[in-house]
Parts: structure tokens; C-alpha cells; sequence
């Protein structure tokens, strides 16, 4: 498998990287057209974005995946379409 470079994310509404020894959050976009994201995320606003993908990576209608953070919680990540 080919070497994507990753897009570091510009952080919003107190979104942190999580910390220096874990990923920092990213994306690439391959030239199949999808979209990576990586990276962990801390004590930012619960409900508010934490980054907004380009134009050019978000997908067509909007996509939901679970997410478990380190407390064991349950939640989602939400990907808004254009």
C-alpha cells in the first residue's frame, strides 16, 4: 500500500491533540477519492465540530461512526456532507 501524506487538522472549539506520544489528528485523501482520518482528540466542546474536512474530502451525504473514548464511553463522529 502506497504512503498518503497526512493533513494535520486545524482544531476548533477547544478541540486539543490528545497528546504528544499519541497521533495528531489528520487526513489524506486517496486518489480513489477516500477520505483517512487519524488521529486522537481531547476536552473539547461535546456536540461542536473539532475540525472542518476541505470541501473536496467531505462526502456527499452526511456519515455517523461510533467512537469510544478512553473513559469507556460511548459516542459518535459525525461527518457532515457539502
Amino acid at each position: 500500500m502506497a504512503a498518503f501524506r497526512m493533513r494535520l487538522a486545524h482544531l476548533l472549539n477547544g478541540w486539543l491533540a490528545a497528546s504528544a506520544s499519541q497521533p495528531a489528528p489528520s487526513y489524506t485523501k486517496r486518489p480513489d477519492g477516500t477520505v483517512r482520518l487519524s488521529g486522537n482528540i481531547r476536552s473539547g466542546q461535546v456536540g461542536a465540530a473539532a475540525f472542518e474536512l476541505p470541501a473536496d474530502c467531505r462526502p456527499a451525504e452526511a456519515m455517523e461512526f461510533p467512537a469510544v473514548p478512553q473513559q469507556g464511553q460511548f459516542g459518535s463522529i459525525m461527518i457532515t456532507a457539502l
